[in-house]
């Protein structure tokens, strides 16, 4: 992923880093496993696709140090791929080949120490 990040120095030891990217996802759906209405085996086969994705996030930065910083973190990560060829096999002779689009959304939230050692 690409995109600007900015640090704005909010005071003496506090640092607010927004970031805006954009990249390209391949995604993979994974095999499902299910029961028809029938009793009978069904699943979905593993599919794959692409498609461009977004990541907005901020940084809190804390200098707690000359040398140590803890860090607060935030990000959203989105995209939309289309699976490609999903196949649904209800048995060997009928199965269902079709394209389908889905939506991946997370919110991540972490913290961490860092060190510098220059």
């Amino acid at each position: 992923m690409a995109g600007p990040m900015w640090s704005f120095k909010l005071n003496e030891n506090i640092y607010f880093e927004p970031r805006a990217l954009v990249g390209y996802t391949i995604s993979q759906s994974p095999r499902i496993d299910a029961i028809s209405a029938t009793g009978a085996g069904v699943f979905v086969a593993s599919s794959t696709g692409t498609s461009v994705s977004t990541l907005v996030g901020a940084n809190f930065r804390f200098d707690a140090g000359k040398r140590v910083s803890i860090f607060l973190n935030l990000d959203s990560f989105y995209t939309q791929p289309m699976l490609q060829s999903a196949t649904t096999i209800l048995n060997p002779d009928n199965y269902l080949l079709n394209s389908a689009t889905t939506q991946i959304f997370s919110l991540n939230a972490s913290c961490g120490i860092g060190y510098r050692f220059q």
